[in-house]
């Protein structure tokens, strides 16, 4: 039995709930709520599922995904990543999550570039780090090599600008902390260890550390 023959054998109101027992010809059956029910016509015993049994199963998970994800991704920005984590965390498989995750991308409440903006925004207020160390955590989050490739290639950031704001912030904390000390405390944030030198020698006048 492909599906296209497949009709609702009985459909029973569970009791104290508004939702509804159905049972179809090929042995499965699964709750379903009013609105299900009456949306697809599962309360007509002897009618055949239109278009058929598998189109009407993933439709009716596609919306139950989608409602329940819904809060997810409206309350914070995510990536689409972490709301696919979400949906399979949630119980559905990976056809639903493949079709959810569309239609979000196209009602603009997932753009992994967007995403990528917000967070490099973000962290350059709050800490110093490198270009290396915002592609890792980003990398974390599951933004994909090629949108964050387009990102930096349209927002580079000014690695020796960075470098010369963490040294000068580490030193106005730490006024005796050693070149070598200093040195390391940089490359602890991902910037190249060529870059932090050329910077560190700048600012100690050009003399040989």
């Amino acid at each position: 039995m492909d599906g296209a023959d497949v009709t609702v054998v009985g459909c029973q109101k569970v009791n104290g709930e508004d939702r509804y027992l159905v049972s179809f010809s090929n042995g499965e059956e699964d709750t379903y709520s009013a609105e299900e029910v009456f949306s697809f016509g599962l309360y007509e015993e002897g009618k055949a599922c239109v278009p058929c049994y598998p189109a009407v199963r993933e439709a009716i998970l596609v919306q139950r995904a989608r409602r329940q994800v819904m809060p997810y991704v409206s309350l914070a920005l995510r990536t689409a990543a972490q709301t696919d984590a979400k949906l399979e965390q949630l119980g559905f498989p990976e056809t639903v999550r493949t079709i959810v995750l569309e239609k979000l991308t196209e009602e603009k409440y997932l753009d992994d570039f967007r995403y990528c903006a917000k967070y490099v925004e973000s962290a350059q207020k709050t800490r110093v780090v490198s270009t290396r160390l915002l592609i890792a955590e980003l990398q974390q989050r599951g933004i994909s090599a090629e949108q964050m490739e387009a990102y930096f290639a349209a927002h580079p950031l000014d690695e020796f600008a960075l470098i010369r704001r963490a040294a000068d912030k580490k030193r106005r904390t730490s006024p005796d902390i050693s070149p070598e000390k200093l040195m390391r405390f940089l490359a602890g944030k991902g910037f190249s260890v060529k870059d932090i030198y050329n910077v560190v020698q700048d600012r100690n006048g050009g003399e040989d550390e």
